[in-house]
């Protein structure tokens, strides 16, 4: 049978069991593509003598005799017609659908009247408050999963800028005129912190103008807790961003390497420590070991700004599976949840830009630089003519020595 918009079309097909019935439909989808959900295979009709009809019969009569819960006066109801639907499971509201055209066509039979109509109507159940905020927080993947995606690109500007300071001497140029490293790097940690909350209120307002309530309900402190982890990345990132740019001369490189690294870090971190806490600790079969390993993911991460934005909102979007976890009510600020990532966010955007202020001191320092260079293997990396040596006059060679004592250390 078809569906059309005046009801359902009756397609006439010559079948003998439900898998020839199956291949009739199948053979028939490209002539109703847009409408064809399903068949009905009519398998007994009344005054048939059918072997499965009359074991059916005797089987429930059998039941009936034996067990007190089924009244043998229930077995005439297999009597009559029977019938079976094939349906698409795409589409949910077919078995319904053809259930009542089958009755339909049987109760029109029967009364001899065609105008008689059966209209079959769906009412499922409303789903649970439970429900409803599991299926929130699978909307809300896409989301986190943007954020992971986006936010690295901030962070690799903050970095590109600095090694293109550094690369065109323009760094240079400001320490000889005077600039101490803690003016600089605080001048650039603020200019960047400051550019940073566009895209970050921008964000926030943009999950409460689009209802995304995984991250903006107020229930269990979650709007506090997201509001607070996108606040806190910004500083906690430029600072980390600052350390890793003394291992570039290239812009364009470290800009490319900041954003992958941290891209890979806030998605697959986040990820690998949620699926191992989920399968070790299920009830039916808790696994102590892969909890462990979760935990050991989780806190040798932690000192990266990345993860900590990236586990904080998964956490979020999944702190309904941490109740029911721990078998209590929680908050986002639970240990469990997003407490330590807070943390650690909060720690990092002040003790990562003054080691950065801190490095930068020491690179200009001769024997730590002298120290570096030992310890990397790249030695002095300067070429030497030993075929045209100079003597080298006293006032150098103690001025030299000063440097390389560490006596000059503070003429800056």
């Amino acid at each position: 049978a078809a569906l059309s918009a005046d009801g359902a079309v009756g397609i006439p097909e010559q079948v003998t069991d439900p898998n020839s019935s199956t291949h009739a439909l199948f053979d028939s989808f490209d002539e109703f593509a847009a409408s064809t959900y399903g068949a009905l295979w009519f398998s007994h009709d009344v005054g048939t003598d059918d072997e499965f009809y009359n074991n059916s019969i005797a089987t429930c009569q059998n039941v009936a005799e034996a067990d007190d819960f089924l009244d043998a006066e229930y077995c005439n109801y297999l009597d009559g017609v029977s019938y079976t639907v094939s349906y698409n499971f795409t589409s949910l509201h077919v078995a319904p659908t053809y259930q009542a055209l089958a009755d339909e066509a049987l109760m029109r039979e029967g009364s001899g009247n065609a105008n008689l109509k059966i209209t079959p109507t769906l009412h499922p159940l409303p789903i649970t408050s439970r429900e409803d905020a599991f299926g929130s927080a699978e909307d809300s993947f896409n989301a986190w999963f943007l954020i992971v995606l986006s936010f690295p690109f901030i962070a690799g500007s903050f970095g590109t800028f600095v090694v293109a300071e550094r690369a065109s001497k323009a760094k240079h140029l400001q320490t000889v005129a005077g600039v101490k490293p803690a003016a600089y790097w605080l001048s650039s940690y603020m200019w960047d912190i400051i550019n940073y909350q566009l895209p970050c209120w921008i964000t926030i307002i943009l999950m409460y103008a689009l209802s995304v309530d995984t991250f903006t309900t107020n229930e269990r402190g979650v709007a506090a807790g997201t509001i607070v982890t996108l606040v806190l990345y910004g500083p906690a990132t430029a600072g980390f961003t600052y350390i890793t740019t003394f291992l570039f001369t290239n812009a364009s490189m470290c800009n490319l390497v900041i954003i992958i690294f941290n891209f890979l870090i806030g998605l697959a971190g986040p990820l690998v420590s949620l699926i191992l806490r989920l399968i070790g600790e299920d009830r039916s079969n808790p696994s102590p070991n892969l909890v462990n390993a979760a935990a050991i993911v989780e806190w040798v991460l932690r000192f990266t700004p990345a993860f900590n934005l990236g586990n904080a909102l998964l956490k979020i979007i999944n702190v309904e599976i941490f109740e029911v976890l721990k078998g209590e009510p929680l908050t986002v600020w639970d240990p469990s949840v997003i407490l330590y990532e807070t943390i650690f966010q909060a720690m990092w955007g002040i003790l990562l830009v003054l080691f950065a202020i801190q490095l930068d001191i020491w690179s200009t320092n001769p024997s730590m630089v002298k120290i570096w260079k030992t310890m990397t293997c790249r030695g002095s990396g300067r070429k030497v003519d030993y075929l045209d040596i100079q003597p080298e006059d006293e006032d150098v060679v103690a001025e030299e020595d000063r440097v390389l004592s560490g006596d000059a250390n503070m003429d800056l």
